[in-house]
């Protein structure tokens, strides 16, 4: 395209990944044809952030994953290397280890689909209430009025306008706490590999672990998730005094 360059690529703490990587990318003078947009010309940071919680709750799975292929690595390791007269997976530093690890991937786990469930719930619930509002409007062109029939509320359940408060702390929750139990899996079979965990060249631990610790700033660094919730933790809080 005429106008963009790709300036060089960008390594990730030594970790280039091309060509799908990152890269220093520059525009001067793009010229994006009509038939090419997507949203109405200055739409696009809201076309971006629309994606955001979806994308954050995919970072996650993604880094639980990880994760659960580098507790195998680890385990694998521990069976097979002997110190002190005795295979690593039968000491108990080990395994006391292992089990806080196991127990902090399978909170992070419930997390992340309990923010997806949310997120699903409040896009039905969202396409419920434009359908409603349609059903009033074409009641009052009708003459018939803007009430709702019976049938208006079948799940059972009245829109909650609120709702979109508790999937934002819920993705946030999700987006915090999965990169860093999922890092503290990933650093535990580093450590059980020994020297042998810290080189790229012999294990592909080091690489799981820069890409799990991109994760704490991809998407809204830490500190931004955790101001969200601590301010809606105070609005929920308030609300019942």
């Amino acid at each position: 395209t005429a106008g963009v360059t790709v300036v060089r690529p960008l390594d990730v703490m030594g970790f280039e990944d091309p060509p799908y990587g990152h890269a220093e990318v520059t525009f001067d003078k793009v010229v994006v044809p009509s038939s090419n947009l997507v949203h109405k010309p200055g739409k696009g940071f809201e076309v971006a952030q629309s994606r955001l919680g979806p994308g954050r709750l995919h970072h996650c799975t993604r880094a639980i994953g990880i994760a659960e292929r580098a507790l195998s690595l680890a385990v694998q390791r521990a069976e097979a290397r002997r110190v002190f007269g005795s295979n690593i997976a039968r000491q108990g530093g080990f395994l006391h280890r292992l089990a806080e690890i196991r127990l902090g991937l399978d909170q992070a786990r419930l997390l992340v689909r309990n923010a997806a469930q949310m997120l699903d719930q409040s896009e039905e619930d969202g396409e419920r209430m434009t359908q409603m509002m349609q059903m009033m409007a074409m009641g009052r062109k009708g003459g018939k009025g803007g009430k709702m029939g019976k049938g208006a509320s079948a799940s059972g359940r009245s829109f909650n306008p609120t709702s979109h408060r508790y999937v934002r702390m819920a993705l946030a929750q999700a987006k915090v706490q999965t990169p860093k139990v999922c890092l503290e899996a990933v650093d535990f079979a580093m450590q059980v590999h020994g020297a042998a965990g810290m080189s790229s060249r012999v294990t592909i631990l080091p690489h799981l672990w820069s890409a799990l610790r991109t994760l704490r700033v991809a998407d809204g660094p830490d500190e931004v998730h955790l101001a969200t919730i601590s301010k809606l933790e105070i609005k929920k809080q308030r609300a019942k005094l």
